[in-house]
């Protein structure tokens, strides 16, 4: 791909987010809605999370619920944050973009959360952009690694998480390490799909290759036929999958099965642990970045008090996400702590801000007015054997 197709797709990046919004923000008349009360006269803090509880992806959004709830939940049987307990308020999208708005405008409007958290998903984050801007409220602990929420700086937007950019720097650096000529990309059509294809067009741009070949499929669903068509007839030597579990799973078995053995790569949202079960032998030898450290072998503080927590609150094994979903609950408890005993949306924006150079139990962590990503940190790993190990 040449310079003009890499800014076409800078074009098609930012304007896919307004694809999944327009059809239902013309129809709500936000502007007129006023908050009736100040949220800090709530005697508990609200916050709301809407994800896919259901669905195809629905182990994410799940896992986040999970993971979050662990650490709210020792937070408030400590006597919560300067007294007040936290409230999460959850509701359903099905990594739907319109019930994404729509159910976030309740929570913001009619439920007055005092924030947002652990929403799940590029396309469904998209969506509500234009809500939380205008009332001003913040957004924390998203589970996308999309340019987009990143730069520009978005005022309400705080991302734990690496980018994209930086996970398929990762992964490009080592497909050529390991000798592949031949880079593909599939993936998802929306605005996460076309992240991690654009993060993998600049990672091989900078190396002096291109996108070998490129297939995509839609959200929700496994139609994978056309890009399964397009990677059999260009016989790539490494592809590159954007997709959740269940499509990027169906596309490697039926890769498999043709006979074509590419080296297969995928970022960390994919559902690691869920992929792994479907996949079953066929995952041999896959490489898949992640944005925090193996969850069940690190040993930083901060892992071991997550492992914990989980254990005592649910009797589960620490994942990927349920880490995460733990590391991003511990950044917004240390927010509201310096927020003070009556937070409001801006006061949370300031605390968050203010954390330049923070310490999470071994995490460090940067937010500042310039910078609303907390962590670049990129781990590579690799399943053999039926397990995940960090990639040799």
């Amino acid at each position: 791909m040449k310079d003009d197709a890499m800014a076409g797709y800078k074009r098609l990046i930012r304007s896919t987010k307004w694809l999944f919004v327009l059809p239902v923000w013309l129809c709500l008349d936000v502007a007129s809605s006023v908050l009736a009360q100040s949220i800090d006269s709530k005697a508990d803090i609200r916050i709301g999370m809407v994800n896919a509880q259901t669905g195809p992806v629905a182990e994410l959004g799940q896992a986040m619920l999970t993971g979050a709830q662990a650490v709210f939940n020792e937070i408030n049987a400590k006597g919560g944050v300067h007294g007040r307990k936290i409230v999460l308020q959850v509701a359903d999208d099905a990594y739907e973009p319109e019930q994404t708005l729509e159910k976030t405008q309740q929570m913001v409007q009619d439920e007055q959360v005092l924030a947002l958290f652990g929403y799940t998903g590029t396309p469904t984050v998209n969506a509500v952009l234009p809500l939380i801007d205008e009332h001003d409220v913040p957004l924390i602990g998203v589970i996308s690694g999309s340019y987009g929420l990143r730069q520009p700086i978005l005022r309400r937007v705080f991302n734990l998480r690496a980018s994209y950019q930086d996970e398929t720097e990762a992964i490009v650096a080592r497909l050529l390490e390991k000798g592949a000529k031949k880079v593909a990309v599939v993936y998802q059509n929306d605005g996460f799909g076309l992240a991690v294809l654009s993060g993998v067009d600049s990672a091989l741009l900078k190396r002096g290759a291109v996108v070998h070949a490129a297939g995509s499929f839609q959200r929700n669903t496994v139609a994978i036929r056309m890009a399964l068509s397009t990677m059999v007839e260009q016989q790539p030597d490494a592809i590159v999958l954007a997709g959740h579990y269940t499509p990027v799973a169906a596309f490697i078995k039926q890769v498999r099965a043709t006979g074509l053995r590419p080296q297969f790569a995928t970022v960390s949202v994919v559902g690691t642990e869920r992929l792994m079960e479907q996949l079953g032998v066929d995952g041999q030898g896959m490489l898949i970045s992640q944005v925090v450290p193996l969850p069940n072998e690190s040993e930083l503080p901060i892992a071991r008090d997550c492992r914990a927590a989980l254990q005592r609150q649910s009797g589960k094994q620490m994942t990927f996400i349920t880490f995460e979903a733990c590391i991003s609950a511990r950044l917004l408890v240390r927010a509201l702590e310096k927020a003070g005993p009556k937070p409001t949306r801006k006061a949370l924006v300031a605390s968050l801000e203010s954390m330049r150079s923070a310490d999470l139990g071994g995490l460090p962590i940067q937010l500042s007015e310039d910078n609303h990503q907390a962590s670049d940190l990129v781990f590579l790993t690799e399943i053999l054997d039926g397990k995940l190990v960090s990639a040799r």
